[in-house]
C-alpha cells in the first residue's frame, strides 16, 4: 500500500522540484548577448582570465539585464550579482546560457562582518526559504554558516564565512 501511494505522488514530487531556471527575475535560459549585451571580445578576455586563474566559469555582471530582476531580490542589497557561463564557447554566444548565478555581500573588515552578517544572512535566508521552501542542509558554526537547497535540476547555496568577509548566494544549474 505504501509503495502504491508513493507511486501516485512521485510525478507531483518530481514536478515540484524541477525548474525552468528563471530565478529572482533572472532568466538563466537567456544567452550571453541577451543577459549582458557584451560582445565576443569581452567574453574572450574573460575566458582567458578564467582559464589563467583556474575558474570554471566565465563570470560577468548582468547590469544590462538589471531592470528585469525582481525588486524584492534587489532590495536584499547585494554588492554584486554575477552569472557564470561555460568556458571556451566564444563561437556560440547567441545560444550560450549561464550555468550559475552568484550574488555576494562584501565586508571591508572583520568588525563590519561581525556586526552585520547575521542580519543580512537571516534576511536572505528568509527570502530564499519563501522562494525555494525548507533548506535541505543547515549548518551554523562560529566562523561560517551554510544553507543548501538541493533539487533535481538545480542547487542553491547560501554561505557566510568570516575568513572571506562575505556572504555568497549561489544558484547552480545541474541540468537543463
Amino acid at each position: 500500500m505504501k509503495l502504491f501511494i508513493i507511486c501516485l505522488l512521485f510525478p507531483f514530487l518530481s514536478f515540484s522540484q524541477t525548474s525552468n531556471h528563471k530565478v529572482f527575475g533572472v532568466d538563466l535560459n537567456k544567452s550571453w548577448i541577451e543577459l549582458t549585451n557584451y560582445q565576443k571580445l569581452t567574453y574572450y578576455l574573460a575566458d582567458n582570465e578564467a582559464k589563467k586563474n583556474n575558474i570554471p566559469y566565465v563570470m560577468t555582471d548582468i547590469e544590462f539585464y538589471r531592470k528585469n530582476i525582481d525588486a524584492d531580490f534587489l532590495e536584499l542589497g547585494f554588492d554584486e550579482i554575477l552569472v557564470g557561463f561555460p568556458r571556451g564557447e566564444q563561437s556560440n554566444l547567441k545560444q550560450l546560457t549561464p550555468q550559475v548565478l552568484i550574488a555576494r555581500f562584501n565586508f571591508t573588515d572583520t568588525s563590519t562582518y561581525k556586526k552585520n552578517h547575521l542580519y543580512k544572512v537571516n534576511k536572505t535566508f528568509k527570502y530564499l526559504q519563501n522562494y525555494f521552501g525548507e533548506a535541505d542542509l543547515n549548518q551554523v558554526k562560529e566562523s561560517y554558516l551554510l544553507y543548501n537547497w538541493n533539487r533535481l535540476t538545480y542547487e542553491v547555496y547560501l554561505t557566510s564565512r568570516l575568513e572571506d568577509l562575505s556572504i555568497i548566494l549561489m544558484y547552480v544549474i545541474k541540468n537543463k
